[in-house]
Formats: C-alpha cells, sequence, structure tokens
C-alpha cells in the first residue's frame, strides 16, 4: 500500500492496481480480520474472472480503496497482510 498525498498534510491510504491485480488472482489462502473485507476481495475476485478487463480491474481497484480509505482504522491487521503483496 502507498499514502497518496491529499492536499494540506492529509494523506490516504492506497492499494494498487499491481497488488489488487495479485490478490485478485492468485490461490493464496489470505485470512483478513475483517468479515465485510473478506466477502468484498470474494466478491471482486468473481467479478475480476469474468472480467479480467484492465477497466474491470480499475473498478476493483477503486472499490477496494474506498473500504480501505472508509475502515483504515480498524483494518491494521489486514493492511499488513496487503504490505505483503
Amino acid at each position: 500500500l502507498v499514502y497518496i498525498i491529499q492536499g494540506k498534510g492529509a494523506y490516504a491510504l492506497r492499494i494498487t492496481e499491481s497488488q489488487v491485480r495479485t490478490l485478485l488472482t492468485d490461490n493464496a489462502p489470505r485470512q483478513f480480520t475483517q468479515l465485510g473485507f473478506s466477502l468484498l476481495v470474494t466478491r471482486m475476485k468473481e467479478l475480476y474472472k469474468a472480467d479480467p478487463s484492465s477497466a474491470s480491474l480499475q473498478r476493483c481497484t477503486q472499490d477496494l480503496n474506498a473500504f480501505i480509505s472508509k475502515f483504515e482504522v480498524i483494518m491494521q491487521q489486514d493492511i499488513a497482510i496487503l504490505n505483503r503483496l
């Protein structure tokens, strides 16, 4: 994950498209602590498998980033897992 400057010294945590592609295409078992995030990743894997286009990857990346942005405070363990991608 990378931090993106949003202005006035504020930073936002973002997962890259490369990390999302790895997350969605490899079959390595990952145990996330947040059930909602696990369900979202499962849904994104199915969507990307059905349509592996760059537009689909971009949508998945946006959705995952929106979730991470909203729940960053409670996702510290899951963020550590994503950092290893």
